[in-house]
């Protein structure tokens, strides 16, 4: 063997040694940005929806104690839009959330027992604004202190399940990113 063949031979095996090293890398790599994408574009976003959503919901129920209380039709008109708003407002996030933000079966069936009951709930609302509209305040009053008040309390406790459950999940990804780093460290260096 010549001199020229032993050189390019000892130049050859480092750098398919480096080429190795630099393909293993970019697998490790790859494993990382897998589940901190999962918990940046999906896990984080949902806590912060479901932050949304509940305020929304809250000030929901804030608006339409505001309309019955009103003393003035301006008032009630004041409350009745904000309401309107607010509603409108938890709609699109439920939607946005269905549409983007999804992460298992439990999430979409936790979506789901929320919307439906969400639903029920403001077409209850608009039932009793109605109500209270056409001079019966009273009866209003009973129907939103009675059984909606029980479907708000409902909606409630579907909130704090629905939250626990992402954050179990927030929690998750991100033990298994750091998981990831920490065997990919290992494995860098017993591959180096």
């Amino acid at each position: 063997m010549t001199i020229a063949k032993r050189l390019i031979l000892l130049l050859a095996v480092p750098l398919a040694a480096l080429l190795c090293v630099g393909v293993f890398s970019r697998f490790q790599l790859s494993q990382i940005e897998t589940k901190s994408r999962f918990m940046a574009e999906k896990q984080i976003p949902s806590l912060a929806a479901l932050g949304s959503l509940s305020r929304n919901f809250a000030e929901v129920r804030v608006n339409v104690r505001s309309y019955l209380l009103a003393a003035s039709p301006t008032e009630q008109a004041a409350a009745k839009s904000a309401f309107d708003a607010s509603a409108a407002e938890v709609e699109r996030l439920l939607q946005q959330y269905g549409d983007h933000l999804v992460s298992d079966d439990q999430d979409r069936r936790l979506l789901d027992e929320y919307r439906a009951s969400s639903h029920d709930y403001i077409v209850g609302v608009r039932k009793g604004i109605a109500l209270a509209a056409s001079g019966h305040r009273d009866e209003a009053q009973a129907m939103l202190g009675g059984p909606l008040s029980d479907l708000a309390q409902r909606i409630g406790k579907a909130s704090t399940e629905w939250i626990k459950h992402n954050e179990a999940l927030a929690a998750i990804a991100g033990s298994g990113t750091i998981e990831a780093v920490t065997r990919s460290r290992w494995q860098m260096f017993l591959f180096n």
